[in-house]
């Protein structure tokens, strides 16, 4: 699929691998749903708005023409959905949050996009199932030194994927050399695409915790979501 990265809105290629999958998948009414947008002039959907499509676009800081001010959490996503009128069936999510990406998608329940993009953390080990703990105002340490305490490994999301009925079909990793989104398809569509091979080398770290990197956790492991509420 790397072939296909192409950047206009998007920030590492992502455009031109969404127009690819949706010539593979087709699609079902055109609308999309994305949060962690941020001012809106480089995201994931800006393009397919001005292809003619319809969607929620959804940011923690930002408002704007198009973008509508809202704090998501696992405990209201679902509401959040439902006020927006969002489709049972629709076309597109994606999430990026820099934090609870992994948890959000897993609360996220009766809503079936046929594409899922999210975003995980390249500096976790891919072939292991960690994430930070959740908690509800997290929000990623970015400065002064970029904390790469945040989000879930690659295999975790590959793993809530499977468990939602979602295969995993590429991350984007050419345009600006990041490894950043992870690409899912409804696990019906998988037959679209060719072997997929799961990247296993990981970027040099942002600041490192140990003490924070010891806190990660295995999400399947626990009981219930208030388990996971132990970051400080």
């Amino acid at each position: 699929m790397h072939q296909y990265e192409k950047k206009i809105y998007s920030q590492n290629g992502e455009d031109g691998l969404i127009e690819e999958v949706f010539k593979r998948i087709g699609v079902i009414n055109k609308f999309f749903v994305e949060f962690g947008v941020q001012n809106g002039r480089e995201c994931n959907t800006r393009l397919l708005r001005e292809r003619g499509w319809n969607g929620i676009s959804m940011d923690r800081d930002y408002s704007g023409k198009y973008i509508h001010k809202v704090f998501i959490t696992v405990e209201n996503i679902n509401n959040i959905f439902a006020s927006f009128r969002v489709p049972k069936e629709f076309d597109l999510l994606s999430i990026d949050v820099d934090g609870n990406d992994f948890w959000l998608w897993q609360a996220l329940m009766n809503y079936n996009p046929k594409c899922v993009i999210i975003e995980y953390n390249s500096q976790l080990p891919p072939n292991e199932i960690l994430t930070i703990p959740y908690r509800s105002d997290f929000k990623w340490n970015k400065m002064p030194a970029r904390d790469d305490f945040f989000g879930a490994s690659l295999g975790a999301m590959i793993e809530l994927g499977k468990k939602k009925g979602y295969s995993y079909i590429c991350v984007n990793e050419v345009i600006n050399h990041k490894y950043v989104n992870a690409f899912f398809v409804k696990s019906e569509y998988i037959c679209k695409f060719d072997k997929i091979d799961i990247p296993m080398v990981t970027y040099d770290r942002y600041y490192h915790d140990e003490n924070k990197y010891k806190r990660l956790i295995d999400p399947f492991k626990l009981q219930d979501i208030g388990a996971a509420k132990i970051i400080k």
